[in-house]
């Protein structure tokens, strides 16, 4: 948990009968005096998330699962976990979806194209870099047509592939920059049309030649970034000088729409629905704004900080959008059910542990001395641990239970006080109260110990395990469930990592020795776990 939170920030997630507590990053937005701006809140993912690289290229879903191309292969995100493709290991950038099939390009191998996650490649045009040209090395800007012809460009050409057919168009035979912005797009009747630097190109498929559009206006454009909205049947059009333009194609007219501020260059136009609106979502490489159709004026939603974006993509489904950086992945969302809480404290540091009593106050730890809770609709209380770090916090009735490095800790009617158990270490990594007023200890080093709450007396027969199968073994969570079950998770290298107790025999049973895990029905994955919930 500890990847997915800075800066001492919490985000809360609050229904009228229930509330979810988790974890991300705050993205800090820097207010603007030419445009509006509509805070959207954010979640980072990164190496440390599980990603194989922090620098991301561009993400599209298929399956319900978002695709990430990184300069360390592909992997697919679940919404809980990365995995990565296990041959796929390349750097890959211009991933695409089309009819249920995936296509990229990988700087190995080349052109590729993928069926399903956990299969191999097919390399749909091979990089040769034995020979004299770079320009069979390269697929930019893919786009793959309803002929099921992959189009693509390299420094010089612009270039289509469908099976045993290939062909290249001369684009800028002089031209050296790979990231010069070139849109390949789709109209009605299968027409092909490419918004380029060099103004807007046109497909004879006819006689198989590209050429510049016969509306001179738009041959003269120098063309950042396009969209086209077939109901509408207009292309939309940024250019280079800060023109955001609607190009309405059966009256050949072309109308301004707005300006985009100085200095800003638009590399993506696309179309976000939100509460039924249609929104234009324009980005540049370091912000991304919103325009309702039919307005002018530009929204910032986003400020990168510097962090260069290469790639937003846009889930209608879920109001997701996922922005893609050389700094990791960034989730933006905008819920107004989620409100972003920014500790008040000076010296910044990872939130480890939240929780939230019978009164709705919030309680949250902080990888140090700090502990401070925030009473609904009242100001932060700050307490800390004397000569201590916090491990983690649980609830217990009327008073909350804190785990450190110097010991147990207790905070009730906005008191600290010390729980101090008779000799035993001080080394804590969480504690419960069980339904029969059993206190749980974690320590940090060695094996659960078991005392009466009350009289913090040990009950040193309760657990019944022999010495040898704490050996080998670090345990990282415990919890008491609904039904007063005690359950512990950690990691556990020769098995699946999560322990239950029975209460007959009282003794941890391995979860391999459950009827549903000896049937095959194995939903486990790991032997190492470090929260449970």
């Amino acid at each position: 948990m500890t990847n997915f939170i800075n800066f001492g920030v919490i985000c809360i997630f609050m229904n009228k009968n229930y509330f979810i507590l988790f974890f991300c990053l705050f993205i800090f937005l820097l207010p603007s005096c030419i445009l509006a701006q509509r805070n959207l809140k954010g979640n980072t993912l990164n190496f440390n998330s599980g990603l194989s690289s922090d620098y991301v290229s561009n993400t599209a879903i298929k399956d319900n699962y978002l695709y990430v191309a990184t300069h360390n292969g592909i992997s697919i995100y679940d919404g809980y976990r990365f995995i990565k493709h296990r041959t796929i290991t390349s750097k890959i950038s211009n991933l695409k979806v089309k009819n249920n099939k995936i296509y990229f390009y990988d700087v190995v191998k080349g052109l590729c194209s993928l069926d399903e996650f956990y299969q191999n490649a097919t390399i749909v045009a091979a990089n040769n870099y034995g020979d004299s040209t770079p320009n069979n090395d390269h697929y930019e800007n893919i786009f793959i047509d309803s002929h099921n012809r992959i189009w693509c460009s390299d420094a010089n050409y612009i270039k289509y592939f469908k099976a045993n057919e290939k062909f290249r168009f001369e684009f800028d035979i002089k031209n050296t920059n790979l990231k010069k912005p070139i849109t390949i797009l789709e109209l009605k009747n299968s027409k092909i049309w490419f918004a380029t630097y060099k103004g807007l190109y046109v497909w004879n498929s006819t006689a198989n030649t590209i050429s510049l559009h016969n509306n001179t206006n738009l041959a003269k454009l120098n063309i950042t970034a396009a969209f086209y909205k077939s109901d509408k049947n207009t292309l939309y059009l940024t250019t280079s000088n800060g023109l955001f333009l609607a190009y309405k194609i059966e009256s050949n007219q072309i109308e301004k729409i707005g300006v985009i501020p100085k200095g800003i260059i638009i590399k993506q136009i696309q179309i976000f629905i939100q509460n039924g609106k249609n929104k234009f979502l324009l980005n540049s490489d370091k912000f991304i704004f919103e325009m309702e159709q039919n307005k002018s004026e530009l929204v910032k939603l986003y400020d990168s900080q510097n962090i260069k974006i290469n790639d937003v993509y846009v889930d209608n489904k879920t109001q997701n959008l996922w922005v893609s950086t050389n700094r990791g992945l960034i989730q933006l969302y905008d819920n107004p059910n989620i409100e972003n809480l920014i500790l008040p404290t000076k010296n910044p540091k990872t939130v480890v542990s939240i929780v939230q009593d019978a009164h709705e106050t919030i309680f949250a730890a902080l990888d140090s001395k700090e502990i401070w809770s925030l009473e609904k609709g009242k100001n932060w209380i700050k307490y800390d641990i004397p000569n201590g770090v916090c491990k983690n916090l649980s609830v217990h009735k009327n008073q909350i239970l804190i785990a450190s490095t110097n010991g147990l800790f207790s905070i009730k009617n906005r008191q600290i006080k010390e729980i101090k158990i008779p000799n035993f270490t001080r080394k804590i990594k969480k504690c419960i109260v069980d339904f029969n007023n059993n206190l749980w200890v974690l320590p940090i080093e060695e094996k659960v110990a078991v005392f009466d709450f009350q009289t913090l007396k040990p009950k040193d027969n309760f657990v019944k395990n022999p010495n040898s199968f704490w050996e080998g073994n670090q345990w990282n969570d415990i919890l008491c469930d609904n039904l007063g079950t005690i359950w512990m998770a950690g990691w556990m290298p020769k098995s699946q990592g999560i322990l239950k107790f029975d209460l007959k025999n009282n003794v941890f049973i391995d979860i391999v020795k459950f009827n549903t895990i000896k049937k095959g029905n194995n939903i486990f994955v790991a032997d190492y776990y470090n929260r449970i919930a």
